[in-house]
Parts: C-alpha cells; sequence; structure tokens
C-alpha cells in the first residue's frame, strides 16, 4: 500500500504542478479511497471531498458521484451517528451513477451502502443494498 500512496501522490502533484483541471478530481478519489483502506479517516475524508469539490467545478459526473458515494462511506466509518447522512451522501452518489449508466460505479456504491447498512445494525437493509449490487454484477457478466 506503501508503494501505491508514494504513485498516487506523485501524480497528484505532477497533475497540480501543470495546472491542469480536467480529471484532478479521480487523484483525489484514488488517495481517498486508499486513506479509507488504510483506516486514516481524516485524510480519506479530506482527499473525498476535494474530489467531489473538483468533479463539481470540472462538472465531472461520473467523480460527482464516486466521491459522493466514497464521501458517504467514509462519514459512516468515522462517526457511525453520522449513519442518515452517510447513507444520503451514497444514495445521491449512486443517483448520478446510475442516471449515467456507469453499472460498475453502482454496484460499488450499494456495496458502501450494504457495509453502512451492517455497520448501523441493520441486516435486512444491508442484505438488500448486497443483492442489488450482485444482481448488477452478475448483469455485467463480473
Amino acid at each position: 500500500m506503501e508503494n501505491a500512496l508514494e504513485h498516487m501522490e506523485k501524480g497528484l502533484k505532477m497533475q497540480s504542478d501543470m495546472g491542469y483541471p480536467v480529471l484532478l478530481s479521480q487523484h483525489y478519489y484514488s488517495l481517498g479511497m486508499l486513506h479509507c483502506d488504510l483506516a486514516d479517516l481524516k485524510k480519506a475524508q479530506s482527499f473525498a471531498e476535494k474530489a467531489l469539490q473538483l468533479s463539481q467545478e470540472n462538472d465531472e459526473g461520473m467523480l460527482e458521484g464516486m466521491a459522493r458515494a466514497l464521501l458517504g462511506r467514509v462519514m459512516g466509518k468515522a462517526d457511525i451517528s453520522q449513519g442518515l447522512k452517510a447513507e444520503r451522501c451514497i444514495l445521491q452518489g449512486i443517483a448520478i451513477l446510475d442516471e449515467l449508466k456507469l453499472k460498475p460505479m453502482v454496484s460499488q456504491g450499494y456495496l458502501f451502502l450494504s457495509e453502512l447498512h451492517t455497520d448501523m445494525g441493520q441486516g435486512e437493509k444491508a442484505q438488500e443494498a448486497m443483492e442489488k449490487a450482485q444482481r448488477l454484477f452478475q448483469e455485467m457478466g463480473i
């Protein structure tokens, strides 16, 4: 993971130094995902928020949806008492991705939602979200 982090940070610096804003949000999203997986939730949230901001500024719908879903995931992990707010954020991301017909990302959003509902002790909702993700993955042959 350290190697991945080093290369992601290097890519972010290179693109930032060039002053080219298009898809810069992708770097922040990827760093947010990595920090979430490393359980560094403060950094993960900061990167997810920056990804969301940049994706909105640059009219990058796919990345806005992905960033919203990630932000909800991170919020739920950081403070489960914010579960409803995290759920809304994930669902907003899923809606954007669904409108763009990006099934792989929609599926990932449902995985995040299932994870959140599990952490909130909502087993039935977690199962429903997992089944939606599974159905979408099967439709894509994944």
